[in-house]
């Protein structure tokens, strides 16, 4: 997850990894929620703005691509890295973030909103270790998927503080609606129960993008 992420670029530099895409385009979402691609962020992360389209496997087309990345309308030149990270949608998404999960809008699971549910764990994540100090463990037994430490760690987080717990409970309220599942406000929140959110929106993520990837044959 994002700890790989760290390691991966520490070792291979910035400098030697870029990765060009869609954000509406499904292949890159595999691997699924809540796994996170090499780079996520960065100056190699060239995130493209997807034009408009209610089919989602119109933006893994190599025409859209193409079209997306040309100088001009014929697309006979192609932009160079600094004119396409200059393009990169712009706008501070730690607030985006942060109003979605306060949010109590009505939600339906998209490639979009399963997009922004994994950006919101990652947000949740790293607070949790700035006003916490407690670290996400990964290695050691396998005994435990990775689901099942952030079930852990998401809960022990949750009785830690009383602002801490405030972001936890958000968070598994608004991915409790991705899969229609409404949280009341007396629910315990268990280590079983946000185990419980967390397996079912990742078969819910996975079936998803599996469903947009048939799309392509």
């Amino acid at each position: 997850m994002n700890i790989f992420s760290s390691n991966c670029k520490r070792r291979l530099s910035e400098d030697n990894i870029f990765r060009v895409y869609h954000r509406n385009d499904p292949v890159p979402m595999v691997p699924t929620w809540p796994f996170i691609h090499v780079p996520d962020g960065g100056k190699g992360d060239l995130q493209l703005l997807s034009p408009s389209s209610l089919n989602p496997i119109n933006h893994h087309s190599s025409d859209t691509y193409r079209k997306t990345v040309s100088q001009d309308r014929k697309g006979t030149t192609s932009l160079d890295w600094d004119i396409l990270r200059k393009r990169r949608p712009q706008g501070n998404l730690e607030q985006s973030i942060e109003a979605w999960l306060k949010s109590d809008s009505i939600l339906s699971l998209s490639l979009n909103t399963a997009w922004l549910a994994g950006e919101a764990l990652l947000w949740v994540l790293k607070k949790i270790g700035q006003l916490a100090g407690i670290a996400l463990v990964i290695s050691g037994s396998t005994a435990f998927t990775l689901l099942d430490r952030l079930a852990i760690f998401m809960h022990k987080a949750y009785q830690i503080s009383k602002d801490i717990s405030f972001w936890v409970l958000r968070l598994i309220k608004r991915l409790a609606q991705l899969i229609g599942i409404k949280v009341a406000k007396d629910v315990n929140i268990t280590v079983a129960f946000i185990r419980m959110i967390f397996l079912r929106i990742h078969r819910a993520v996975s079936d998803l993008v599996m469903r947009a990837g048939r799309m392509l044959h």
